[in-house]
């Protein structure tokens, strides 16, 4: 099924392998006027007030019928300023032999029972990827579909909660 993308305008012939939201939702929850006196933002990381600290990762849900294959949601985590610190000092570095981070999902993912303030964990990967995120709370429809995967139905209900643009 090709699609029209909604941010470069072309047609591709592949459904997407990924969501990706702008900024951790406790800065979108701002006012214009708050955000631009409060938030120092990017589109990796983001501060409030210099005590609030995101980072960009990615939840990878893998493919159920190949598993090297994965759904991704580019989602924020709220992390310590001593994590926020050093994944800066990281930033072109390999990281992977660094110690995950503890954090928080600061994104509210459609299709999920709510999502913000869920436990993960936060692992560095290489300079050029962002870090991979997995869900810490087993009660969780995330925990569940990151540990064992998801269908292509399922990946499908998830792009049209997400994009519902691609499917009309």
């Amino acid at each position: 099924m090709s699609y029209t993308c909604g941010i470069c305008q072309k047609r591709h012939p592949d459904l997407p392998t990924d969501v990706a939201f702008g900024r951790p939702d406790p800065v979108l929850d701002l006012s214009p006027a708050q955000r631009k006196r409060r938030a120092k933002e990017s589109d990796d990381l983001c501060a409030i007030d210099g005590q609030l600290h995101f980072l960009r990762g990615v939840l990878m849900l893998p493919s159920a019928s190949e598993p090297s294959e994965y759904f991704g949601w580019g989602v924020w985590a709220h992390v310590s300023g001593e994590a926020f610190h050093r994944y800066i000092a990281l930033w072109s570095a390999d990281g992977t032999s660094e110690p995950p981070y503890s954090g928080t999902l600061a994104s509210r993912i459609p299709g999920y029972p709510p999502t913000l303030g869920l436990p993960c964990r936060v692992q560095l990967r290489s300079g050029s990827e962002r870090p991979a995120l997995t869900v810490l709370a087993p009660e969780h429809p995330l925990f569940h579909e990151q540990a064992e995967g998801i269908t292509q139905a399922r990946w499908h209900a998830l792009l049209q909660v997400a994009l519902p643009s691609l499917f009309t």
